[in-house]
């Protein structure tokens, strides 16, 4: 068997000794995850995996809390913890090299979860997936979401848009009203 070498620090094994935030998170206790989130964002930080013999290098998946949740269709206030806890989790891939964002589209997260990721990480819209090969607005224009309209329009503003505004991921979640900002959609006002 292939031994599992990560670079990072912050690394649990699912069958040995799984994070409080991933348990929560399993259960879709959203509240929860939000508590648990500030009180602990060293867990956001925690990438949990599955070890699998027959998987390569002996790896079956393996997330940070933000890819879990978004898998399991957290709303925007547990997104929304999750990236104020650890804003770089935007920037990071999973096992199979995909950003938050790629899973979000896959997944056809509400808008305001978009919002939330591209505010984090605005280079995300130019990141193809190492799964798909694809970027976000590739992979919007492929989707069968509800919202891939909206999708569209957000991610073909590009990542300068989202860079020029002055530290958006603490307007966003200050309550500023970012769609209106980058014009699209109807406009957006997070509460907590």
């Amino acid at each position: 068997m292939t031994q599992i070498v990560f670079e990072e620090d912050f690394q649990c094994d699912y069958d040995v000794e799984p994070t409080n935030i991933y348990l929560l998170i399993q259960e879709r206790d959203w509240d929860g995850v939000v508590y648990q989130a500030d009180t602990f964002p060293c867990e956001v930080k925690t990438f949990v995996f599955r070890k699998d013999a027959k998987h390569p290098q002996g790896l079956k998946w393996r997330v940070l809390p933000i890819h879990a949740a978004i898998l399991n269709g957290a709303p925007t206030h547990a997104v929304s913890a999750l990236i104020n806890a650890y804003p770089d989790s935007a920037k990071e891939t999973d096992d199979q090299g995909m950003l938050p964002i790629h899973i979000a589209i896959k997944k056809h997260v509400e808008p305001e979860v978009l919002n939330i990721l591209l505010a984090a990480f605005p280079g995300c819209v130019d990141v193809k997936s190492e799964k798909s090969g694809l970027t976000p607005l590739e992979m919007a224009t492929s989707s069968s979401s509800v919202h891939k309209e909206y999708y569209i329009r957000a991610l073909t503003k590009g990542s300068a848009t989202y860079s020029a505004i002055s530290d958006p991921l603490s307007d966003l979640l200050c309550g500023i009203d970012f769609k209106s900002i980058i014009g699209v959609g109807p406009s957006l006002v997070l509460s907590r």
